[in-house]
């Protein structure tokens, strides 16, 4: 199975190409590299010794993450799938970015959505024990601690950052290290995999990007 993966939800630009199990990847920083989306694919596939017929799947980060990056990425991953009839994978961004760290308990992700507010998930063994919401940073830490229910849980995504006094020396609660805040490469590669084991296949002309600003969320929901 080949692969090509690309992630804008965050302030880097993440790509993968897969070969079977061999993968080639690369992260950049968004805002100076959207553009060369096109460009970084094709080097991929050359790196890789694939053209872009080779190509069986596209593996899709779908947010929650800013809206000029998603519109980027889904214009790229919808103009393959619709255009070269290629399977599309649509990937929750706390999935991906839960889906490297090693626990032993759940995983609470936090992303900055601005306004003293949070987009907050809770993931164990790469399920949802809470689905993805936004809620303000305070109330997030009380459904966390509800949550938790005596295990320890394990923190990350980069509200942890933004709102660093909110989460700082929580009880039972480690904070990943500062790496395992952001979608990566890695994480979007896994997820494909397990996505594309259990058939879980999205219609590229229904699938939407969910963006951090509500406003230009119910936009594109019309």
């Amino acid at each position: 199975m080949n692969i090509v993966g690309l992630d804008a939800s965050s302030k880097y630009l993440n790509v993968v190409i897969a070969k079977g199990e061999l993968t080639w990847e690369a992260s950049f920083e968004a805002r100076k590299n959207s553009e060369q989306l096109p460009f970084l694919i094709g080097e991929g596939l050359k790196q890789m010794e694939l053209s872009i017929d080779d190509i069986d799947a596209v593996a899709l980060g779908k947010g929650p993450g800013s809206f000029t990056g998603l519109r980027m990425s889904f214009s790229f991953a919808k103009g393959l799938c619709m255009g070269r009839g290629m399977r599309l994978l649509a990937i929750s961004d706390f999935k991906i970015i839960s889906q490297p760290i090693k626990s032993l308990g759940p995983i609470g992700v936090l992303i900055d959505a601005r306004r003293n507010s949070v987009y907050l998930a809770l993931l164990e063994d790469g399920d949802f024990l809470i689905e993805p919401i936004r809620i303000d940073k305070k109330e997030s830490v009380d459904l966390l601690k509800k949550a938790a229910a005596g295990k320890r849980l394990t923190l990350t995504g980069d509200a942890l950052g933004v709102y660093e006094d909110t989460f700082r020396g929580l009880s039972k609660m480690e904070v990943c290290d500062k790496k395992h805040w952001y979608p990566t490469s890695g994480g979007l590669f896994e997820c494909a995999l397990v996505y594309l084991g259990e058939n879980r296949l999205s219609d590229p002309a229904l699938t939407l990007p969910e963006y951090l600003q509500a406003a230009d969320w119910q936009v594109r929901k019309k």
